[in-house]
């Protein structure tokens, strides 16, 4: 691995579609943020002045690498005429110059030869049109919902027409299809570990944690699996207990009672309940994952999976309960894998380290 600075200078350009979280904690010293996700829709003055600030802080040294986040907007969209793209242009540089702003910021990454990481952190995993150019010339990628064959998130991109390509600054050269070895996997992580208490090994109250949420988007889903919880634990003699939504202390504070915490998909397969769950040493119940993973916990060791369909969880409880006596140990187990791997510090050594080393091998 490239040798990384004990603490790297990072510029974070940010582009307001998700907070780029992992970096927020980080010390204004250590870190410029252009435009962060939480930087409200300006005035057109307020937005120049940020564009100003953050060009001026780009400066040449000043930066050991560049963060950069996803772009959903484009100019000019798949398809559209380029009179289409310039009417964009005209009007988002006078009511919005921020989406011209990443443009030109990006411009300056490049011109300065900064080490770039690109990441997508949403609940969709691929490249948009708009991250295109971005991608290009990342040195690495990083994807939450990683297809299990990478080379699936970027196939889209192949069929961007040339025209598009040309005036979007994707180089007509570069094939994406071949590019999927610069992805990695990037999990949501655990943001706030300090919420959670030390590690306890006292008896839980409750063998299963449901989170109900009966106003959820998978509302579908979870009734289907209550119920089969629900049939199941009388014969697997499983103390179950249901919530609905908690505050996040209260949410806390069941799962350091329970032993084991229902964890189903939402949107994408990663959620933040996964990671929740093994900072309180809960072991979640995972389905049986969709996508390419960040360190990813061992079933039997620190997480039980069990299949999506009708009748899996019933049979992913089953083995859960023979393992009964090994809850303690697996408790201990994935409190510790969450801290070690997935906490923010460390996914972020694990950008900063990845994309160093990428950018070196480059060089030579």
């Amino acid at each position: 691995m490239a040798s990384v600075p004990a603490k790297p200078r990072i510029f974070v350009l940010e582009t307001g579609h998700t907070p780029l979280d992992l970096f927020v904690d980080v010390p204004e010293m250590d870190c410029f943020r252009a435009w962060p996700g939480n930087f409200p829709r300006g005035s057109w003055g307020e937005d120049i002045s940020a564009l100003s600030r953050a060009f001026r802080a780009l400066q040449p040294g000043k930066f050991d690498l560049a963060v950069v986040d996803l772009r959903e907007f484009c100019f000019l969209r798949r398809h559209a005429s380029l009179a289409d793209g310039l009417f964009r242009l005209l009007k988002y540089s006078l009511l919005s110059p921020r989406e011209l702003g990443h443009l030109l910021l990006f411009r300056k990454i490049l011109q300065l030869g900064l080490p770039i990481a690109w990441i997508n952190r949403t609940d969709r995993g691929g490249v948009p049109d708009g991250s295109a150019w971005f991608f290009d010339r990342c040195h690495a990628a990083f994807i939450r919902e990683l297809h299990p064959d990478p080379r699936m998130s970027v196939l889209s991109l192949g069929d961007t027409p040339r025209f598009s390509r040309r005036w979007t600054g994707f180089p007509q050269k570069s094939d994406p299809y071949f590019l999927w070895n610069k992805l990695y996997p990037m999990s949501l992580g655990l943001a706030k570990p300090e919420d959670f208490p030390p590690f306890s090994g006292h008896d839980r109250e409750w063998d299963v944690l449901f989170g109900y949420g009966p106003d959820s988007h998978d509302k579908p889903l979870r009734d289907r699996l209550l119920a089969e919880l629900q049939a199941c634990a009388p014969r697997l003699q499983l103390k179950l207990r249901i919530v609905d939504r908690l505050p996040r202390k209260d949410w806390i504070e069941a799962l350091n009672h329970s032993s084991l915490c229902f964890s189903p998909p939402g949107v994408g397969w990663d959620c933040w309940r996964h990671y929740e769950a093994m900072a309180a040493g809960c072991i979640p119940l995972l389905t049986y994952p969709t996508i390419l993973r960040h360190q990813p916990p061992v079933e039997g060791e620190h997480v039980f999976y069990f299949a999506p369909e009708p009748g899996g969880l019933a049979r992913g409880l089953e083995q859960a309960s023979m393992a009964r006596s090994r809850w303690p140990e697996m408790s201990k187990a994935c409190w510790k894998w969450v801290r070690t791997h997935h906490d923010f510090p460390g996914l972020r050594s694990h950008v900063v380290a990845t994309t160093l080393q990428l950018a070196t091998s480059s060089k030579t």
